[in-house]
């Protein structure tokens, strides 16, 4: 009876500790099937590729050419429930793009084609389901 109360004792922890464990393992699958996708079907090439748990706000940098037609997708996990992609040009102030997926399904997804050779900003804005959680999201950027 003893090794049956600290089984329970030692398991139950366990589980309620692994249900609330979170993984990245569903992004990193979804990107797979946007990767064989972009590159397989429409023969395009992808140039970045990132995962990172988000909570608001993350901005990541990237150059690119000046004529090059490049495209980007950004998409969250079920903790997501909207995601907003800003483009700026890291010399101006303008605002190249301003999206929101607005779908419930928390995916971005456009094309964008610079007129400089120059350092991009990708400000990725998250609405959670719950603001007190956080959630994983993918970014692919391909030309």
């Amino acid at each position: 009876m003893k090794k049956i109360s600290l089984l329970l004792i030692l398991t139950v922890p366990f589980f309620a500790l692994k249900a609330q464990n979170k993984t990245i393992v569903p992004i990193v699958a979804q990107a797979s099937d946007y990767i064989s996708l972009i590159e397989n079907n429409y023969n395009q090439q992808v140039v970045h590729l990132e995962f990172d748990v988000i909570k608001s706000e993350k901005t990541i940098y990237r150059q690119l050419f000046a004529g090059t037609m490049y495209g980007i997708i950004i998409y969250g996990d079920d903790q997501i429930k909207e995601l907003k992609l800003k483009i700026e040009h890291i010399e101006g102030e303008k605002v190249i793009s301003d999206v929101v997926s607005g779908d419930g399904k928390g995916i971005v997804m456009l094309y964008f084609k610079p007129k400089v050779t120059d350092y991009y900003s990708f400000t990725i804005t998250s609405i959670l389901n719950n603001p007190d959680d956080y959630g994983y999201y993918g970014c692919i950027i391909f030309r």
